[in-house]
């Protein structure tokens, strides 16, 4: 795949499905299942490949009326350039655009008058296809329950070190390895996770909660790592942010998974991926909690004022729960210009919420690694700060 220009892929509704197989007879899949399949095995690989793929979805009707307007014929080629012409009429170059977007409540309003009048838009489908590799890298973690069933709890992000793989994530997740049998997802079904992990000691008042850090990782072999779910990767150096410093305002997102939003059966696990979209703090707050900015990040996010760009709700309950062990990403500093846009960079792992402060807790990454060094030094980590 090319890495220098975005793919832009066209995407069909399942509903439309019967009605392309008309139009475009001997052209398309026989069963849209089959072609979602094939779609997500593109995006999957082009994620491993670093390759920015946006998805156009493209509907039947306008398809049709684009074509008596340019004379195209009906093809594969003509719906991949209709799709071309979809995103860039949404995404690019839109003249009303502006150079620098405007604070959160301002965005909150202007995103939801735009949808109000064109419901066909979404705004995550512009931030979507720089975070699909981030995503890929973060796995759910199962435990047991009494009954033998799996239960998703927890989150681990994968990073390769050289030739080496880790599953990062919060101590408290990794506790659960000294009573419980640790499940991910692996290339057929749940697989479990054995062998040696780390974590920070458990503070002398016996509780995570008085650990600062609350951080952990699990060395896996290469028998574990070739076993793990292939629609997921290993981020590496170039994937990371370990130097990132938080000024107020700062975008990151944090991808992890709840566990409210996960189902189980004694043969079947499905658990559902989240993204939440912080800004960063530098206030009092951090002295309240008794944190440091340089080993930590504290990331806002207000229940009542917060909104899912996907379906534009607004102050929607959260229990985050499971995403414990997630990742962290930073945005480019000018995230806010448009055309500054890239991948964001992990820089931390999420270890818990404080609802009075309403902030995200994650340790920073460079913290992370400074202690993985203590017992890996020949892994070549490039930056060890304070």
């Amino acid at each position: 795949m090319n890495r220098e220009m975005p793919i832009i892929l066209a995407w069909y509704e399942r509903s439309d499905w019967n009605e392309w197989l008309k139009l475009c007879p001997n052209q398309m899949c026989a069963t849209w299942d089959e072609w979602n399949d094939s779609a997500e095995k593109t995006l999957t690989e082009a994620a491993k490949d670093r390759v920015i793929v946006h998805i156009s979805m493209i509907r039947p009707k306008q398809y049709l009326e684009w074509i008596k307007q340019t004379g195209k014929p009906i093809n594969g080629y003509s719906r991949s350039e209709f799709a071309a012409e979809q995103i860039k009429e949404r995404f690019i170059g839109d003249p009303t655009l502006p150079e620098k977007l405007p604070k959160q409540a301002e965005l909150n309003r202007l995103f939801r008058k735009a949808v109000e009048a064109n419901p066909e838009l979404a705004i995550f489908d512009v931030f979507d296809p720089y975070l699909r590799r981030p995503s890929a890298s973060i796995c759910p973690i199962f435990r047991e329950d009494d009954e033998g069933k799996p239960e998703q709890f927890g989150t681990g992000v994968l990073i390769r070190i050289a030739q080496e793989h880790f599953m990062l994530s919060a101590a408290h997740v990794f506790d659960d390895f000294k009573e419980r049998v640790i499940l991910i997802p692996g290339l057929e079904s749940l697989v479990e996770l054995h062998g040696p992990y780390a974590t920070t000691p458990l503070p002398d008042k016996g509780s995570r909660e008085d650990d600062d850090y609350d951080m952990g990782y699990f060395h896996l072999n290469t028998d574990q790592q070739a076993d793990i779910d292939s629609s997921m990767l290993f981020l590496d150096e170039r994937d990371c942010d370990p130097m990132d410093v938080t000024s107020d305002g700062d975008a990151y997102t944090l991808i992890g998974y709840q566990s409210e939003l996960s189902e189980s059966t004694a043969n079947k696990a499905k658990a559902e991926i989240s993204r939440v979209s912080c800004s960063g703090v530098q206030d009092h707050r951090y002295q309240k909690l008794g944190l440091d900015p340089k080993r930590h990040i504290l990331l806002q996010f207000r229940m009542k004022k917060g909104m899912s760009y996907k379906t534009m709700v607004q102050g929607k309950k959260h229990d985050f729960g499971g995403m414990s062990g997630g990742g962290v990403f930073a945005w480019s500093k000018e995230s806010p210009i448009p055309k500054a846009i890239a991948q964001p960079h992990l820089v931390g792992i999420i270890t818990g919420y404080s609802n009075y402060h309403n902030v995200f807790i994650a340790t920073r990454l460079h913290h992370v690694l400074c202690a993985m060094h203590k017992e890996f030094p020949n892994l070549p980590i490039s930056y060890l700060g304070d």
